[in-house]
């Protein structure tokens, strides 16, 4: 996924999605400059079983963000 997808998904701008890759609150591999940061499923899925009740906070219903967190319970 891109940063724009995941930012969609969490419902946020995409320079918070690049600061949490940053601050290495998010896994991503750049795969070039000019196409950015990738991010594969089980690091997004490792991101919200980490920061869960925050994920629930800032996200807004998504059908993406619902099969993540329904895989984890």
């Amino acid at each position: 996924m891109t940063v724009k997808t995941v930012s969609k998904i969490f419902n946020v701008n995409q320079e918070t999605v690049r600061r949490w890759i940053r601050n290495g609150e998010l896994h991503a591999e750049m795969s070039a400059r000019k196409s950015g940061y990738v991010i594969y499923y089980g690091d997004m899925k490792a991101f919200v079983e980490k920061n869960q009740p925050t994920m629930a906070i800032i996200s807004t219903p998504r059908t993406v963000v619902t099969q993540i967190v329904k895989e984890l319970t």
